[in-house]
C-alpha cells in the first residue's frame, strides 16, 4: 500500500501482514506508537507488525511472538530517490535508524540470542 501526501511530494510504503481466517470482534485503529504500547499494556490486545521491539521503550510488560507458519514476511527498509543525494542529516538518521533495529528484540531473534 502507499500513499501521499497532499502536495504530493512525498510518497508513503507498507506492507501490512494479513491474516485471513481471524475474526475480531472489535478492530481499533491507533496513530501513535505510546497510544498503542498503551493498549497492548492494558488490554487482551495484539498487534500484528515488524515485531521488533526496543526494551528501553516498551519494557517487560510486551513482547513479540512470531506468527507460527507464516508464509508472508514484512521487510523493513528505506526508499531514495535515484538521483537525490543523500545529506548528512539524511545519512544520520538512516544510520540512527538502523542502529535501533540492530538494538530491537524480534520474537525468535530474541531468544536465538539469549
Amino acid at each position: 500500500m502507499y500513499d501521499t501526501d497532499k502536495d504530493r511530494t512525498r510518497i508513503f510504503f507498507s506492507e501490512e501482514v494479513i491474516i485471513p481466517d481471524m475474526s475480531n470482534k472489535k478492530l481499533i485503529y491507533v496513530t501513535d506508537r505510546s497510544s498503542l504500547l498503551s493498549m497492548l499494556r492494558n488490554t487482551n490486545s495484539f498487534n500484528i507488525g515488524t515485531g521488533c521491539l526496543l526494551p528501553d521503550i516498551v519494557g517487560d510488560a510486551i513482547i513479540s511472538i512470531p506468527v507460527e507458519d507464516c508464509i508472508d514476511m514484512m521487510e523493513i527498509g528505506w526508499l531514495k530517490l535515484k538521483n537525490m543525494k543523500m545529506t548528512q542529516e539524511m545519512t544520520l538518521y538512516v544510520q540512527l535508524l538502523e542502529d535501533s533495529l540492530n538494538r530491537c528484540t524480534c520474537g525468535s531473534i530474541a531468544t536465538e540470542q539469549s
